[in-house]
């Protein structure tokens, strides 16, 4: 993966601001939300898929949009986004819309993953 790859998976503009924001009083800031990240995202896309299978738009819409900000906070703009698409086709009733979007995030997330954890080495 090349560095343009990365950089339009994180805005590292963010993840530099994160990194710092800890400082001498907390340095393991930044690990400790990519931690929380890595922990909560894969529950957070399950949940997306039981939405699906139960037709369950609101559900879908909620998971996505507590997603789609945990995406922000670390910078992972590209995740974010698939996010807020999916949040909006919850929002529309549009559940049959949503799942390539949904199975797209989790391909994104993989990627995001893997960047993240290449910021932690």
């Amino acid at each position: 993966m090349d560095n343009s790859d990365d950089k339009s998976l994180l805005d590292l503009e963010i993840v530099a601001s994160l990194k710092a924001l800890g400082g001498d009083d907390d340095p393991e800031l930044f690990a400790d939300l990519v931690s929380m990240f890595m922990d909560d995202t894969p529950a957070r896309l399950q949940a997306m898929d039981e939405a699906l299978s139960a037709g369950d738009s609101e559900a879908l819409s909620r998971v996505a949009h507590a997603l789609k900000s945990s995406c922000g906070n670390l910078g992972a703009f590209s995740l974010a986004e698939l996010c807020r698409a999916i949040e909006s086709a919850g929002r529309g009733g549009d559940v049959d819309g949503a799942r390539p979007l949904v199975e797209q995030s989790k391909t994104q997330y993989e990627r995001v993953r893997t960047a993240l954890e290449a910021e932690l080495a």
